[in-house]
């Protein structure tokens, strides 16, 4: 991985110029290495959804398709891997639902401009976090209140943003043709 500013900025430019894509330092992806079975109590996890025996090994490349990283220290039947991810994923999922119980305008949507719910959303955030620092990471039930969901719709026209968001930008930035 690159260690200087210097050779960020290279490996940057570098990618950038593959097809225009901005920031990007590495390419991530994983393939199975096929092996044979380790036994013990263990081998059946190094079975593959093919049926095969294999390593799950993970590698960041460089467009010179050079391997910067590499992990290959993985079994990989895919029920370790998706109950991983489900349960790796689960922290941010039940995050957004304490977000949105501590915060309801998050769930219920917001009648501001669009610049305006932006740092709302921030804002949120950063009490949210401020609780959650004072252990209070439990608001209470919205009991029976209940708010009206804004209707999309007309509100689309009435406050339609000057400027998009930022992966709008993004596109439009670095994608136009």
């Amino acid at each position: 991985m690159p260690e200087t500013e210097t050779e960020l900025r290279n490996l940057q430019r570098r990618f950038y110029q593959i097809a225009g894509f901005p920031r990007t330092i590495g390419a991530i992806d994983c393939t199975h290495i096929k092996i044979q079975n380790p036994g013990g109590p263990n081998g059946e996890y190094f079975r593959n959804r093919e049926g095969y025996f294999s390593l799950n090994v993970q590698t960041i490349s460089c467009p010179d398709l050079k391997i910067m990283d590499v992990v290959a220290r993985w079994p990989c039947p895919e029920e370790l891997y998706n109950e991983s991810l489900i349960r790796t994923r689960n922290s941010v999922e039940r995050s957004y639902g304490v977000l949105k119980r501590r915060f309801p305008i998050l769930s219920f949507g917001s009648r501001l401009k669009i610049e305006t719910t932006q740092a709302m959303v921030v804002a949120c955030c950063v009490l949210h976090n401020i609780a959650c620092d004072h252990n209070d990471l439990e608001p209470p039930e919205l009991l029976g209140m209940r708010m009206p969901v804004i209707d999309d719709l007309n509100l689309r026209e009435e406050h339609e943003p000057k400027e998009g968001n930022a992966r709008q930008q993004l596109t439009e930035e670095y994608f136009q043709f």
